[in-house]
């Protein structure tokens, strides 16, 4: 089986053969990264954040409603930005590591949009959902040669007063989509949630049509997407539809897999209390076995009210996971704890505590999120009630979560509402919201197969906690956090970006001479999965040249000498990937030959010629005497050669030293055999 790297360099010449390619490196970017990497040992570079401009700069700017990656490096993030007398959806999409503008996405819709969601696949394909005045709306886009469509009403509400709300959006990538929503009835112009983000965790506080802020038993419903249209299963997904489901904390959590499945969970009140479900559904056919997810017990204490579903699934649909928090007794009092159920068919497994967090004393866990990668894999983060704290726990390829740990290393006195992201190589994205250095800001890790990286204060002003924050993840490493910044001239929407550095090219020839001071290089293609990278070749601490392509020729004259030289790959943020070190050597002057013959000059006996050959330092090397006795006969040779003739008569003898830069020295004698 290849390794990542392997398939990483297979994937980057396929990209160079087809001619693929982005815009180019700044020539100062290029340059810099080049020479510091000169002045540097060849250590492994590593993938970092790297600077990214604002998507969105604009007072009306609410929220971040998600973020979302495809494996391909493919992206999008949707906001809600108010307008006028109402609050509109718009999305920016990710081409090749760059964040394009904002485009409105329900445009021609009265009145507000409320809770965006977004979910991507490779090639570009991308679907924004949203609600409008209590309906449910989406728009999509096959791929990144296709416009984004207009608003499709994918439902409505047959209740006069009915809204859909709380939806969950995931695409598969076969590019049919599952979202999961809410229905209830809401009580006309009854006051909704009021603040900056009112129209991210409900509707907006004012304006046309129903609130809402529901006040009937909320009904779990699936949508499903054929890549073609948009279809509503006939049925609730409810256990009991006349239970209070979906509502708050018990919203939908949908993931969708490449068979075409999906897994769905919810909060639903079961026992005179909310608890929490999950059912796969197969096209537009739920399973006929709901299971309850939240548990009686653990570890001996009771079970009690449970929320905060998040669900993930392999590559294999058989096998996923989901995480949810859930009350405990815990000496006559109340203990949240985040915990996780591994999912085999329709069978769940016991319970596994994700937190670290212990009975008897100490901390509780708030709302944790999941992330799965396609070979089961990932990650389970929460916050803590009292000292927000960010814990959560590593699952490995055995399907075994690590023990829970703290992920952050400050103090915080605000909610870190985590928000997880992973890739397809057992790399996930971490990120919550902070205020250890006295405003409220955003900060990262990444864990690397069960290992974390340091932690990065990733907001450049003040964050809004209230303006949400989303993570996202590529196949290869690369991830983004959105969310919402206050500088002292507007609010901001932010796609921080982290960005696996460039491979390392491969020397297609580690010795490189030249006898003219203008060497040529070629080299094997990097991978970088944001934008096609540029080179740079370095001779000792000198820039020979840089280039898009695969090769270079230096334009810059180079003395004679040794040098050490790499090519190094840099991409568009200036990251920088050394090859090996390779050999140059510079070298115009031919070598000195001398030739002495002696021996018999008749026919049958040898003639030994002696050879005296030297090259002045700094020397490529000689490479070879070559010797052509004039009889069709041709000898190498380094300090002496013999020949025997089979007949008399006059040779020319042509000896030819040259060096390994291509330089030649001649001799011509002539040897007459009796």
């Amino acid at each position: 089986m290849s390794s990542p790297i392997h398939r990483l360099h297979r994937l980057a010449r396929r990209r160079a053969r087809a001619g693929l390619r982005s815009e180019l490196v700044p020539r100062a970017t290029l340059v810099g990264a080049a020479l510091a990497v000169a002045f540097a040992s060849a250590v492994p570079a590593q993938a970092a954040w790297v600077p990214t401009p604002p998507i969105d700069t604009d007072a009306g700017v609410v929220g971040v409603g998600g973020v979302a990656l495809a494996s391909d490096g493919s992206g999008a993030l949707v906001e809600l930005k108010r307008d006028g007398a109402g609050d509109h959806v718009d999305v920016s999409i990710l081409v090749d590591g760059v964040w394009q503008a904002p485009q409105r996405v329900d445009g021609g819709q009265d009145g507000s949009s409320t809770q965006p969601v977004v979910s991507v696949r490779s090639g570009g394909g991308v679907i924004v959902a949203w609600t409008n005045e209590g309906a449910l709306y989406a728009a999509t886009r096959a791929a990144s040669a296709s416009p984004l469509g207009p608003p499709t009403l994918v439902y409505r509400n047959p209740n006069p007063n009915g809204v859909a709300l709380n939806p969950s959006l995931s695409l598969s990538v076969n590019g049919a989509a599952y979202l999961g929503f809410t229905t209830a009835a809401a009580t006309p112009g009854a006051p909704g949630p009021s603040g900056p983000l009112a129209g991210l965790l409900g509707p907006p506080a004012s304006g046309p049509g129903p609130s809402l802020s529901a006040t009937g038993a909320g009904t779990i419903r699936l949508a499903r997407f054929d890549r073609t249209a948009w279809s509503v299963l006939s049925a609730p997904l409810n256990v009991d539809p006349a239970q209070d489901a979906g509502r708050g904390a018990n919203r939908p959590a949908v993931v969708a897999a490449a068979d075409g499945t999906a897994l769905v969970a919810w909060g639903e009140v079961a026992g005179g209390a909310p608890a929490v479900f999950v059912r796969r559904v197969d096209r537009g056919t739920p399973s006929a076995f709901p299971q309850q997810a939240s548990v009686p017990a653990l570890a001996g204490h009771a079970g009690a009210t449970a929320d905060s579903p998040s669900v993930g699934l392999e590559f294999d649909a058989s096998f996923g996971w989901i995480v949810l928090r859930q009350e405990f007794d815990d000496g006559g009092s109340p203990h949240s704890r985040a915990i996780a159920r591994r999912l085999i068919g329709d069978e769940l497994g016991p319970p596994v505590a994700v937190d670290g967090l212990a009975f008897g004393a100490g901390d509780a866990a708030t709302a944790p999120a999941l992330a799965l990668d396609g070979r089961g894999r990932g990650f389970a983060a929460a916050g803590t009630q009292s000292a927000h704290a960010v814990v959560g726990a590593h699952l490995n390829d055995s399907s075994v979560f690590g023990p829970g740990t703290r992920i952050d290393s400050t103090a915080n006195s605000i909610d870190p509402a985590p928000a997880v992201a992973d890739g397809a190589f057992d790399t996930q994205l971490i990120g919550w919201e902070d205020n250890a250095g006295g405003g409220p800001s955003v900060h990262a890790r990444v864990d690397s197969r069960g290992v974390l990286g340091p932690e990065a204060v990733l907001s450049t002003a003040s964050l809004d906690p209230t303006g949400g924050l989303h993570a996202g993840m590529d196949k290869y490493g690369d991830g983004s956090l959105g969310f919402v910044q206050v500088t002292g001239t507007g609010r901001q929407v932010v796609g921080a970006l982290y960005a696996q550095p460039p491979t390392a090219p491969h020397l297609r020839r580690a010795v490189v001479a030249s006898r003219n001071g203008h060497p040529g290089f070629t080299w094997g293609p990097s991978f970088a999965e944001w934008g096609g990278p540029s080179y740079a070749v370095t001779a000792g601490a000198r820039i020979l040249g840089t280039t898009r392509g695969l090769s270079l020729t230096s334009r810059v004259r180079v003395l004679d000498g040794v040098y050490p030289f790499r090519v190094v790959a840099v991409d568009r943020y200036g990251q920088a990937t050394p090859s090996v070190t390779g050999r140059l050597l510079v070298d115009s002057v031919a070598p000195k030959l001398s030739v002495q013959p002696s021996g018999s000059r008749t026919a049958g006996s040898p003639v030994t010629l002696g050879l005296r050959v030297t090259d002045r330092a700094p020397s490529s090397g000689l490479r070879r005497v070559r010797i052509a006795w004039g009889d069709g006969t041709v000898t190498l040779a380094r300090r002496r050669a013999s020949h025997v003739y089979s007949h008399s008569g006059s040779y020319h003898v042509r000896v030819v030293a040259s060096d390994n830069a291509g330089n030649a020295r001649v001799r011509v004698l002539t040897v007459t055999i009796a």
